[in-house]
């Protein structure tokens, strides 16, 4: 009987934990993406298919799902279908283009392995991306936007006549993504809501900025997508995060 309490005690206390995780909104939504064990990613997800989002933000909810598994080393299997739809999709524009990045690391790492095995043939890489061929699938011929690659040479430092050794690779937006580090989302001092009738905007105070903006407005690079009860949904470039207020 005690071993028995032993177990239920520690069961309960390690679904508590995993539940508080889970159990706020900048928990659901976090400013620092970390990865999470699969009991705690699961708790995530389930938490997320809870959330209240209006209509046009349906897709933020699945868009928040698909990083946190990405983030979390989840199978590909279990997310990439919907990355892929939500690239496309015309629903909220802040969301599209932060899948499309996404999308576009991914894709990378595709065109990678491909090019890497035309190197173990050639012992080159090639001068363009139209010489792979029939070895480049159709699905990776044009960027998430539908642009080309951006793809070029590179010698490797100090060794200028090697100029087939090296490429640089990244979307035609954004041609060195895979050489740039994820900023960190803003922090902000100070957020406060006002309302007159049924309008809302909020106030956002940072060391050099201070604005008042209302949903679809920018602050310090983000974008204010919803204001809720005590929180609002913000988007940088690639990520989605809230913040709180009283």
């Amino acid at each position: 009987m005690r071993t028995k309490l032993g177990i239920l005690i520690v069961l309960l206390v390690s679904g508590a934990g995993v539940f508080t995780r889970a159990g706020t909104v900048t928990q659901r939504w976090p400013a620092t993406l970390t990865p999470l064990s699969s009991a705690e990613l699961a708790t995530q997800l389930r938490a997320l298919d809870a959330e209240k989002l209006p209509p046009n933000l349906q897709c933020a909810i699945q868009f928040q799902k698909v990083v946190l598994q990405i983030v979390s080393k989840a199978p590909a299997s279990a997310w990439r279908p919907t990355l892929e739809t939500l690239a496309k999709s015309a629903e909220n524009e802040n969301v599209r283009e932060a899948a499309r990045i996404w999308l576009a690391r991914e894709q990378i790492k595709e065109l990678d392995a491909v090019l890497k095995r035309y190197y173990i043939k050639h012992v080159k890489f090639p001068a363009s991306l139209a010489e792979l061929g029939d070895a480049l699938p159709e699905s990776l011929r044009l960027d998430p936007w539908g642009e080309p690659w951006a793809y070029s040479l590179r010698a490797p430092r100090g060794m200028p006549k090697l100029t087939d050794q090296r490429y640089q690779l990244g979307p035609k937006r954004f041609p060195d993504l895979m050489l740039q580090k994820r900023p960190p989302t803003p922090t902000f001092t100070r957020v406060v809501l006002s309302q007159i009738g049924d309008s809302k905007t909020l106030r956002f105070q940072t060391s050099t900025n201070d604005a008042i903006i209302q949903p679809g407005g920018t602050v310090a690079g983000a974008t204010l997508l919803y204001i809720g009860d005590n929180w609002a949904l913000m988007a940088t470039q690639d990520q989605l995060f809230a913040v709180t207020f009283q």
